[in-house]
């Protein structure tokens, strides 16, 4: 007897730029699945009026989809928990967490459900490739064993367990939500896969790359560039996260490391500076919005 298809929901956050997202729900209408899914927009900035436009490119998808407007900016933590959460009421296998910065060619759909029905019970990362060069981008990632790095994998091939998949492209069962919870939404944004992914491990799931599937990355298209406040909220996070989850062990040998990176790092004062604060922070437990994205420089 042939097992029931896969319930797909795809669980997408915009924030600003609405035409980077409108490229996004194109690709996604112009891929086939034998089984459709069902797509989630949560819209974590209404106040720039985006509303409209946002729906109809929904409209246009001809897909079952459902417009949820956030009551303000809750970062890419909360907004994309207020989907998970909507999503969770109703009867899906599988929740797709995917960037709205991304586009998908015409086999997505395939070999979304494909991968879900080869690994039922397994979180599952695709392969993310850079919008422009078409190169391996970071999705991936191991933890090293004793300081507790994380070591991005850039592989178009790698078809292996992982310790991180990041939140741009995402595929959990909903029994991994239920039983470890969400994402810690004091974090704000970055390193909140992170985390979750430990507490993922932890629980005994297993996290897989199947590159089969695969989507486009317009790397940072929607946070704007790298600067003070990625580097802020990485470093914070990640080192919050190794206190509540490592072993006593772990957190000497990755504080042990930081140390030597903060040495490092005297030769750019600014950079030593946020890192200080940032690891001041994590100790203190000083979460939630410290930096403001238009202060990226």
């Amino acid at each position: 007897m042939k097992s029931r298809p896969p319930r797909i929901a795809l669980i997408i956050l915009t924030y600003r730029f609405p035409e980077i997202t409108l490229r996004c729900l194109e690709s996604l209408s112009s891929s086939k699945s034998e089984n459709p899914f069902t797509i989630f927009l949560i819209n974590n900035y209404p106040e720039d009026g985006s509303g409209g436009v946002l729906q109809e490119g929904l409209s246009s998808t001809g897909m079952e989809t459902r417009y949820i407007e956030a009551p303000r900016n809750l970062g890419f933590t909360g907004g994309m928990n207020l989907g998970i959460r909507t999503a969770l009421k109703e009867n899906f296998s599988h929740l797709v967490l995917l960037n709205n910065d991304t586009t998908v060619r015409s086999d997505f759909g395939h070999n979304l459900q494909k991968e879900i029905e080869q690994w039922p019970n397994d979180v599952l990362a695709g392969l993310v490739l850079d919008a422009v060069t078409h190169l391996p981008s970071a999705n991936i990632a191991i933890v090293t064993p004793w300081t507790q790095q994380i070591k991005n994998i850039f592989s178009t091939e790698y078809d292996g367990e992982v310790d991180v998949v990041s939140g741009c492209f995402a595929i959990f069962p909903v029994e991994v939500f239920r039983q470890v919870g969400l994402f810690f939404e004091p974090y704000f944004m970055y390193r909140e896969d992170f985390e979750l992914c430990l507490r993922v491990k932890r629980a005994g799931f297993i996290i897989r790359c199947c590159p089969s599937m695969v989507v486009f990355h317009e790397v940072s298209a929607s946070s704007g560039k790298v600067g003070v406040p990625t580097y802020y909220y990485a470093i914070r996070n990640q080192t919050h996260a190794i206190l509540r989850h490592a072993s006593f062990v772990h957190k000497l040998a990755y504080l042990g490391y930081m140390f030597f990176l903060l040495l490092y790092k005297l030769r750019q004062p600014r950079i030593f500076l946020v890192l200080c604060a940032a690891m001041r922070d994590a100790f203190l437990n000083r979460l939630g919005v410290r930096y403001s994205l238009s202060s990226q420089s």
